[in-house]
Formats: C-alpha cells, sequence, structure tokens
C-alpha cells in the first residue's frame, strides 16, 4: 500500500477528503482472488461520470458506457489488500453501488471515508 498520496495530501490540506475510499481484501470470498468487482446499477436516470484509484497506481474513468457496465471489473496484478478510491467527476456522477447482498460484498474490509460524493 502507498503513503502520502495526492488524497491524503487533500486531506490534511482540508480537512475533509472528497474522495469515497474502501479497503478491500481481494482474497476474501467472491470473484477470483486477484479481482474486484464494483456493481453499479443500470437504471433509469443513473447517470456515472467518476473516477476510481483502484489503489495499485492505475487510474479509470467509469461512465455508464464503460466496458462490463454496469459491473466494473478490477484484475490485481497479486492478490492482497487495496484501498479503492471513487471520485465523481460531475456532480451525481456516482450515484450508488449495489451488491445486493451478492458478489464482492465479503471483500470489503472497511470503509475508510464516505467522501462528498452526491
Amino acid at each position: 500500500m502507498r503513503h502520502g498520496t495526492p488524497k491524503q495530501a487533500y486531506k490534511k490540506r482540508h480537512g475533509l477528503s472528497p474522495w469515497f475510499m474502501i479497503k478491500v481484501d481481494t482474497t476474501k470470498a467472491g470473484s477470483a482472488s486477484d479481482t474486484f468487482v464494483l456493481p453499479l446499477r443500470n437504471l433509469g436516470g443513473y447517470n456515472y461520470n467518476f473516477t476510481v484509484d483502484w489503489g495499485d497506481l492505475s487510474n479509470e474513468v467509469i461512465t455508464n458506457a464503460s466496458t462490463g457496465f454496469p459491473n466494473i471489473t478490477h484484475v490485481y496484478s497479486s492478490p492482497g489488500i487495496y484501498v479503492i478510491s471513487i471520485l465523481e467527476n460531475v456532480i451525481g456522477g456516482f450515484p450508488q453501488i449495489f451488491f445486493s447482498n451478492t458478489g464482492d460484498k465479503l471483500k470489503i474490509v472497511e470503509l475508510m471515508n464516505w467522501g462528498t460524493n452526491r
């Protein structure tokens, strides 16, 4: 895991991080042990537009047109613990994640920050 990321610097300067942040353990039950699936909702009126930092030095912009939508899959180079951070690119750009008591829900080990997503 990295230390001194831009998100941590923002929080230190401004007191509240705008990023929604979760810690995941990819080795827990769910998809493959090197994978995390971020489940979104494919409902009318939900327009996704956000940036996700997968915690492995890779970033991705997610929209309703992204490959695999509504289940956004990220494969890591190795199994382990990662901090996933999400920031809206527009107001309302990250309306919801939806595990529906399935999928990779058990891989989430900590909700680190709610962020300022609206």
